[in-house]
């Protein structure tokens, strides 16, 4: 496995953090996008190296194809997922063809290796519900209500602690609590404090402004909505799955939540597994439902296989090879 140095970064070039830096460096901080944050803070190194590892480790040619969107702030994190989903199959020995044409369509890859037939993957970023969008205008505000804090910390919020949705009147309660603790700039570094059910942390004590840095990686910020995850696995099985049988490829589904905290490999499995789930139906082409994740350093990829699929895919298929444990 290769970690690319510095000096050598395949996403995170010196001519692309100059350009992010120069784009959003003057705007209010609550109204950068993340990738802003990942790019250009000391605090989102864990994330580029993150990155930079599963780039180094992918076929040129798929790299080469997902780098503007990587840089991209409006597609970061659904080429973020691909890019993991790349890097795992590539892991596992598959050779990954980018974007295939099979008659006018192009699924994100097909992959094959020696002893398992060639297989396309179509990569899921989260679904997020309608009612998500008044949840975002009020984080926004949260975060313009946070900047005006005093002190010198960079603050991560974890949203995921709190159970009941966001209200207008939470965000005065936090923004005074934050003050109380933060303005005396007595805060140490991955200390956590829980405010109207969001927990805070302190991941940087050493800011040169006058008021506290948020946004940089805020975690579980929407809630899933697996009914409409589900329904977006139906789609691309409509779409892709007629064509594909004809065809005789088995069809999988990979989920890569890079980061959500919201989703689990469970849930996946109630609703690929349960009484009305995606394996219900006799005969589908839908082989086999992914999950990639990507936590605290750790990788898992499991797999859960449809045993009522018509194209079903050996059991070893997403297992580990020796070599790649090396």
């Amino acid at each position: 496995m290769t970690t690319p140095a510095h000096s050598q970064r395949l996403v995170f070039t010196k001519e692309f953090v100059r350009s992010i830096a120069a784009r959003y460096g003057e705007k209010p901080k609550h109204s950068r996008p993340r990738l802003f944050y990942i790019a250009t803070l000391d605090a989102g190194e864990p994330m580029r190296t993150k990155i930079e590892q599963w780039a180094a480790n992918v076929p040129e040619r798929v790299l080469t194809a997902l780098r503007p969107r990587l840089q991209d702030c409006d597609q970061h994190l659904t080429a973020c997922n691909e890019l993991l989903a790349a890097y795992h199959l590539s892991r596992l020995g598959y050779e990954l063809e980018y974007e295939p044409v099979i008659q006018g369509k192009t699924p994100d890859f097909a992959a094959a290796r020696a002893g398992i037939p060639r297989f396309i993957v179509e990569v899921l970023t989260r679904n997020v519900s309608a009612s998500a969008k008044g949840q975002e205008a009020l984080r926004n505000e949260l975060y313009h209500r946070m900047l005006r804090v005093p002190g010198n910390a960079l603050v991560n919020v974890h949203f995921y602690t709190r159970r009941e949705p966001l209200t207008s009147a939470d965000l005065k309660t936090i923004e005074e609590g934050l003050a109380a603790w933060l303005s005396p700039r007595n805060a140490s570094p991955r200390e956590r404090r829980t405010i109207a059910g969001i927990e805070f942390e302190v991941w940087d004590t050493s800011q040169t402004e006058e008021t506290i840095s948020c946004g940089i990686m805020a975690q579980g910020a929407t809630r899933i909505d697996l009914k409409g995850l589900q329904n977006k696995i139906r789609h691309k099985e409509s779409k892709y799955g007629k064509l594909l049988a004809a065809k005789g490829l088995p069809y999988v589904v990979a989920v890569a939540p890079t980061f959500d905290a919201g989703l689990s490999f469970r849930c996946l499995q109630g609703i690929a597994e349960g009484p009305r789930g995606l394996f219900s139906r006799e005969g589908s082409p839908l082989s086999a439902v992914l999950w990639i994740h990507e936590n605290d350093g750790a990788s898992s990829v499991q797999a859960i296989h449809n045993p009522n699929t018509a194209a079903p895919l050996p059991e070893d298929t997403f297992k580990e090879k020796p070599e790649a444990c090396q």
